[in-house]
Order: structure tokens, then sequence, then C-alpha cells
């Protein structure tokens, strides 16, 4: 693995653990290697969400539909018969935007500015006409979650921020 793959690499994990204890108040655990846990998500839901500058790009969140519920009792605080499936995917794609920004701000100078888009979720795995530039499982509570980022920009980005 490269340095810039390192990096990359880093920021996410950092992101996705900082979101998470911040906000579920749950820790993230990244796993090591490249085996594919995709295959331990059942009932799939997911969200992307479009980074727009300075690099153009996509990330995306995988978990269990189970899960997410699980995740949203936690940080609305209210019972499992009163999560909707509609406040899961509010609370999916607040997730995906918070850990994006803080991907984001790992990654580059302080002083460049970033956009992103607005999230959207959808039910199973992201098809996405893009290139997968990095994938990243953790496992929190007993569960996994995949992120994965697409986009060729963040090796230029993450070159620069050095």
């Amino acid at each position: 693995m490269s340095e810039i793959q390192i990096k990359i690499r880093q920021s996410l994990s950092d992101a996705v653990a900082t979101t998470f204890e911040e906000m579920a108040f749950e820790m993230a655990v990244p796993m090591k290697g490249d085996e594919n846990y995709d295959e331990f998500i059942i009932e799939k839901i997911h969200a992307v969400i479009h980074i727009i500058s300075p690099v153009e790009g996509k990330m995306a969140v995988i978990l269990s539909s189970e899960y997410a519920k699980s995740i949203a009792e936690n940080i609305i605080a209210q019972n499992a018969d009163e999560i909707t499936p509609e406040l899961v995917n509010d609370m999916l794609g607040e997730i995906l935007n918070t850990i994006a920004g803080n991907y984001m701000k790992n990654l580059t100078h302080s002083s460049i500015k970033f956009e992103l888009g607005l999230p959207h979720t959808g039910e199973g795995a992201p098809q996405l006409e893009a290139d997968e530039l990095e994938s990243v499982t953790f496992r929190m509570n007993g569960e996994y979650m995949i992120v994965k980022i697409y986009g060729e920009g963040f090796i230029g980005l993450s070159e620069s921020a050095e």
C-alpha cells in the first residue's frame, strides 16, 4: 500500500471513528486486511454523498437495515417502535454527511474549502458508475459497516495536503 493510500485510508478511518464516537457513542474499529465483509451484511441499506469540490468524488456507507435502526435509536433516544424508515434514512444521511465533512477536513489543509452535495439513501448496495478508490470495513457492536470512496481526485488532494 502506498503512502497516499495509507493517508486516504487513515483519514477515512479517523473520520468514521470521530463521527460515531460523537454522534452515536459507539466505537468504530476498522478491520485490517483486504477481506470482503460484504457478505456479512444482510438486508443492506446505503447512503451516498457527492463530494463536489475541491475534487469530485463520492462516498458511500453500507450497513444492515437493522443496525441502522439500532444506531437511530441510540442517536434519537427513542424506542424501536417509534423509529420509522424515514427517520433511519435521515439519520443515515446525516451520519454520512458528517463522515464526509470530517474526511475532507482530515485530508485537506484548513484553508481549503470543500463542498458536499446532499446525501441520498436506498436499499441494497449502491450502484455507482465510478471506480472505487478505497473501501474500509468497520466493526461496531458486533455489526459491520462498509465505507467506500470513489474518485481518483482524492489521490492528488492527499498529495497536496502533505
